[in-house]
């Protein structure tokens, strides 16, 4: 029999994990801007697929590093 082309779950533990590097990288990153900038805003979000949140992502863009 073939077999089936339906859509499957992915377990999260078999993706592949960023590591520890990345986090180091992105909080050096933030301690080099602090006295560059007055304010420093840092969030994440998990799903980028909404509209606004891409709207929000480009207006804040120009003025990010």
């Amino acid at each position: 029999m073939p077999k089936s082309k339906r859509s499957k779950v992915i377990h999260l533990t078999k993706t592949a994990k960023k590591g520890k590097e990345l986090t180091l990288r992105l909080y050096a990153n933030i301690q080099a801007c602090i006295p560059e900038y007055p304010y420093i805003y840092v969030f994440s979000v998990d799903n980028m697929r909404n509209n606004y949140l891409k709207d929000v992502r480009a207006e804040l863009s120009s003025d990010s590093r």
